[in-house]
């Protein structure tokens, strides 16, 4: 009774360990696109600032705060 109880346990751990490594791998790739995309807000927002144009969003206290050139 134990030993087919342990069999049925093995798979159901190897099917757990695979979910966490696809959550993992998820969480890898957002983090990327979070890192791209706040580089390319940060580009924007020195842009508008080197063209000493205030984006809209930093008139409406959003995320552009620095606009100094």
């Amino acid at each position: 009774m134990l030993a087919a109880e342990l069999r049925r346990t093995f798979p159901e751990i190897d099917r757990s360990e695979k979910e966490v490594a696809k959550a993992a791998k998820a969480i890898q790739s957002l983090s990327a696109l979070v890192v791209r995309y706040r580089e390319r807000l940060r580009e924007l927002c020195d842009s508008a600032a080197a063209a000493k144009i205030a984006p809209k969003q930093e008139r409406d206290g959003g995320f552009c705060q620095t606009v100094s050139a």
